[in-house]
């Protein structure tokens, strides 16, 4: 991890997301999606956040590509502090990477009972097939990188040509 990435996730100022309901008990969380995102009545669009916070979002992207180039994916979510609840992903298809970062103590992810510690560590799984969770963790934040190729983006040439153009600036 990048002392620049890691500084700018602990000085990022995460949003509360109110849509995550799945996943948490709360009313919100904490959580941001980069890339590209399907909207309601706007069809598949970038994140406003790819541009609201681009340097983080380059970050992330480099990060990603310095670790697993071989990746393919649309979509990027940053979790702040969210100990997520047993769920699938009803939105994803076929493989996800996780990874987590902090100076957190606890929270491993969960598969189907099986505990992974992904402080600093990729994980890689199908979390539309598989139910996942987080367990309970405490001390300095956790904060939780998800890739994925949702289902709704799957085999659209125009979405996965979008993402050839975003790989290739990386190189």
């Amino acid at each position: 991890m990048s002392q620049k990435l890691l500084n700018l996730c602990e000085q990022f100022d995460f949003p509360k997301n109110y849509g995550r309901r799945n996943v948490h008990d709360d009313l919100y969380c904490h959580s941001l999606v980069f890339g590209l995102v399907k909207r309601p009545y706007f069809g598949y669009t970038e994140s406003v956040a790819n541009t609201q916070h681009k340097e983080l979002y380059e970050e992330l992207r480099k990060y990603i590509w310095e670790h697993r180039p071989e990746f393919k994916y649309t979509t990027i979510t940053l979790n702040y502090n969210l100990e997520c609840l047993p769920h699938r992903d009803k939105n994803n298809k076929g493989l996800s990477l996780i990874t987590g970062f902090g100076g957190y103590t606890g929270g491993e992810f969960i598969i189907e009972g099986e505990k992974y510690d992904i402080n600093g560590k990729w994980i890689e799984f199908n979390g539309h097939l598989r139910e996942h969770w987080t367990s309970p963790f405490s001390g300095a934040p956790l904060i939780g990188l998800i890739v994925d190729l949702p289902n709704y983006f799957s085999g659209n040439s125009e979405i996965l040509s979008w993402f050839g153009s975003i790989a290739c600036k990386l190189v």
